[in-house]
């Protein structure tokens, strides 16, 4: 599963970080006034990991940002 958007895409330097606890594109001051701490998309990652996914982020050459989330295809023995 891919999911893509149109937007500016992830910040070049947070690009190989990202899925980490507290990585986020916001400035510190950002962060406090909003209230989060850069953990949404380490826990959502983490979740999805823990389903045997493999989550990828990119900016693609066409623009915007790319998640992908991969599972391998069960194989089931009787």
């Amino acid at each position: 599963m891919t999911i893509r958007d149109d937007g500016p895409g992830f910040p070049p330097g947070l690009l190989a970080r990202l899925g980490e606890p507290y990585v986020s594109g916001r400035s510190a001051a950002a962060r406090e006034a909003a209230g989060n701490m850069g953990l949404g998309l380490f826990i959502a990652q983490t979740l999805l990991e823990r389903s045997g996914g493999q989550v990828s982020y990119a900016n693609p050459r066409s623009g915007g940002a790319a998640v992908a989330v991969r599972w391998k295809k069960p194989t089931f023995t009787v």
